[in-house]
C-alpha cells in the first residue's frame, strides 16, 4: 500500500526496510540500543508524535508508541484489518 516515496514508520525493523523512515534510528528504538546511546551523548530531542505529524508516514506500527490515543495518531490513522500492530494514514 505505499510508494518508492512514501514515509513509514516501524520502530522494530520488520517492514521498512525499502521506504523512507521518519528518522534515521527507525532500527535501534530499544532502550539500551542506538538512540539511547546517541541521546546519552548529545542534546537530540527524539519525539515519534512530532515525526509522525510532520512526515505523515503511510503506515506506522505501535513499536515503541506509548499514547495510540494522541492527536497526531488517532485522529489520522486507523488500525489495520490485517495485522493489529499496524496503523494506516487515513485517506480522510
Amino acid at each position: 500500500i505505499t510508494s518508492p516515496k512514501d514515509f513509514v514508520y516501524d520502530g522494530n525493523i520488520e517492514f521498512n526496510v525499502f521506504r523512507k523512515d521518519i528518522n534515521f534510528f527507525w532500527f535501534s528504538l530499544d532502550q539500551n540500543d542506538g538512540l539511547a546511546t546517541y541521546k546519552s551523548m548529545t542534546s537530540y530531542d527524539y519525539n515519534v508524535y512530532e515525526l509522525i505529524e510532520r512526515f505523515k508516514p503511510k503506515v506506522i506500527s505501535n513499536n515503541f508508541i506509548e499514547n495510540l490515543s494522541d492527536r497526531r495518531i488517532a485522529k489520522f490513522y486507523q488500525q489495520s484489518p490485517q495485522y493489529d500492530a499496524l496503523y494506516i494514514l487515513s485517506e480522510n
